[in-house]
Parts: structure tokens; sequence; C-alpha cells
């Protein structure tokens, strides 16, 4: 019996980690941070989301499986505790940072104005990096 409980925890443990690493498992996981992002910080859900999924590859890059962190946040080399500790972090970095502080004049419903907005403030080099978040957020119904 004891033997049988934990080939189905890790079992579970297994199918959980696999459900991560799809597109949709990934979302599915992370949504509620990126509602507590949005609720406590006024950062758009679909944003926080959307940056996630671009930065870490759905879960996938070294950076995400390896350090925790899923927004390409590179402050000497970072590495969270936990993928709620990395989420917060970005919370903080954009809602604290006078590089972004426009942002936050933007509607929170306005996600293209956002992903513009985030482009404009520098947050990565890609010239088609607002473009790429609304595909994101467009195709996964974020």
């Amino acid at each position: 019996m004891k033997r049988i409980n934990i080939i189905v925890i890790a079992l579970s443990f297994c199918l959980f980690a696999y459900a991560q690493y799809t597109p949709e498992g990934y979302i599915e996981a992370y949504t509620p941070l990126a509602l507590t992002v949005e609720r406590e910080y006024g950062i758009p859900a679909c944003i926080t989301l959307a940056q996630a999924c671009l930065e870490s590859g759905f879960g996938k890059s070294r950076a995400a499986r390896l350090r925790n962190n899923h927004f390409g946040i590179v402050h000497g080399r970072r590495r969270y505790g936990s993928v709620e500790e990395c989420y917060m972090a970005y919370a903080l970095l954009l809602s604290t940072s006078a590089r972004y502080a426009s942002l936050f004049d933007i509607p929170i419903t306005d996600y293209k104005g956002w992903a513009e907005g985030l482009q404009r403030c520098g947050y990565a080099t890609d010239g088609r990096y607002a473009r790429k978040l609304v595909l994101i957020i467009e195709k996964y119904s974020l």
C-alpha cells in the first residue's frame, strides 16, 4: 500500500510538472499569481502572464527551470527561491522603478498600450516585443 501511494504521488508530480510545460498548463498554473500582481500592484494580469510566457518559454527556459526566473530579470543573474518570489520581484521592479512609471498612466484594460509602453520603456531590446506580447494575449485569450 505504501509503495502505491509513493507511485501515485510521483505520477501526480510528473503530470503537474508536464502540465506546466505546455502553454495552457503554464497559464493555468500561474494565472492566480498574475491576478495577485494585478490586484496588489496594478499591473494587468494578461501582461504579467504574457511576459512570463514569452520570457520563460512557458516555463521551459533554463532560467525558469534552474533559477525560477520567469521574467528575464538579469540584475546579478537573479535566482529566486520560488516562482512566487520571482513574480513579486517583477511586480516590485515595475511598480517602483521610475523607468516604468509611465505605464501606470495607461488604463489597466489597455493591454496593447501596456505592451507598447513596456517596449518604449526598454523592458526588452527586441523591437517586436510589444507585438509578441499582444500575440500571446490574443492567442491564449489572456
